[in-house]
């Protein structure tokens, strides 16, 4: 059986207007090629489809992304027979858009994993069968605003304990498990140590494969007792065509996945999305690309070199993320904000940050960096 996975798929009001124009094969003809001979197709939709009624965004940190159903329309010209929905975006308009999203997707025959109507049903793998051969997705993120509960619908969380339980339970329905993960360090092409215990223990727990995004920037990879990990695989479809990105951005690839009853082997299949263009096509010269990828694989592969690079990454943002906590609660600005010279909108505000900081395992992997250090 041969999959193909892609990393974060969300295009901006740009791209919308062309989907929505039906010049689908002007942003993802070149790039097509790349899954015509696979027998399935799975990339993450970070995005929303808003319901005709419309929906409101709910309160979080970070921006609440949506489209139209022209979004799904692209995705099944492009050949995309699955898509990966447990990440920070899924939740962004709430219940009914998350709704309104399966339902396009189940309209244009396009499976999904990762949500549900409540925790149990959000854990539920995808099961995928050909010539004999069953293979399980099992999809989780991250804890940040979009977390499904016992009661309330959302995505699968990164609980290392329940996925555990949910590789188990999916080996004994499937022949091969891939875990699919949404996590890690925005701008940051390394995991943390974190990271790579708990990818590593997935694989103990009897996945044949991991794959990670969320990053919007690639990261290098693994084998690991037989099993690939991919550390991160870069934005797939997702333009910023208002902000300055730097070039990682819109760099990335592709995993083909070969999986049989002999194992698992893969190809990567480096491109280039949206840069200075609506485009997203296969990378021409990869020479840099293969030498990146060779210079992660190596600091991956020690512990000792990627701590250091993570303490360095972390180095940057330890007086952002200890800002969150100042002004320290006093008198004084007790006065200030009874006054209302401090707004309510900032302590709104604040309180969403702090919960991302403290919900969400790699904000929470730098938080305690960052405390630590003035220890």
């Amino acid at each position: 059986m041969n999959i193909v996975f892609g990393g974060d798929f969300a295009p901006s009001k740009i791209l919308e207007d062309k989907f929505a124009a039906g010049e689908f094969d002007a942003v993802l003809g070149p790039i097509r090629p790349c899954f015509e001979s696979a027998d399935f197709n799975i990339v993450n939709f970070e995005t929303t489809i808003l319901p005709p009624a419309g929906a409101s965004p709910i309160a979080k940190e970070g921006p609440n992304l949506r489209n139209g159903s022209c979004a799904a329309e692209a995705l099944k010209w492009l050949g995309i027979t699955g898509v990966t929905m447990a990440n920070n975006h899924v939740m962004d308009y709430g219940a009914a858009a998350l709704n309104n999203t399966v339902e396009v997707l189940d309209e244009k025959n396009i499976s999904y994993v990762g949500v549900g109507a409540n925790l149990e049903a959000a854990a539920r793998p995808l099961l995928l069968e050909k010539d004999g051969l069953k293979v399980a997705v099992v999809n989780c993120c991250e804890q940040e605003f979009s977390i499904a509960t016992r009661t309330s619908p959302g995505a699968n969380p990164l609980d290392p304990v329940a996925v555990y339980y949910q590789i188990r339970q999916a080996k004994q329905e499937a022949d091969k498990v891939i875990v699919v993960v949404h996590g890690g360090h925005e701008r940051f092409n390394l995991p943390s140590l974190r990271m790579k215990r708990t990818y590593r223990f997935f694989v103990d727990a009897g996945a044949d494969a991991v794959i990670n995004h969320h990053q919007h920037c690639y990261s290098g990879y693994e084998v690991y007792r037989e099993a690939p990990i991919f550390y991160g695989v870069g934005n797939f479809c997702f333009d910023k065509p208002h902000e300055k990105t730097e070039r990682f951005w819109h760099e990335g690839y592709l995993v083909g996945l070969n999986l049989s009853g002999a194992g698992v082997s893969f190809v990567l299949m480096p491109y280039i999305q949206c840069l200075g263009d609506s485009v997203v096509a296969p990378m021409k010269d990869t020479d840099g690309f293969f030498g990146n990828i060779r210079r992660l694989n190596e600091i991956i592969a020690s512990d000792e070199l990627l701590q250091a690079e993570v303490e360095k990454n972390y180095d940057l943002y330890r007086e952002l993320m200890l800002g969150v906590f100042e002004p320290k609660t006093n008198f004084l600005s007790k006065v200030l904000y009874k006054l209302k010279f401090l707004s309510s909108a900032f302590k709104t505000r604040k309180k969403y940050r702090i919960a991302n900081y403290i919900n969400c395992e790699s904000h929470l992997d730098r938080l305690r960096y960052s405390v630590n250090k003035t220890l």
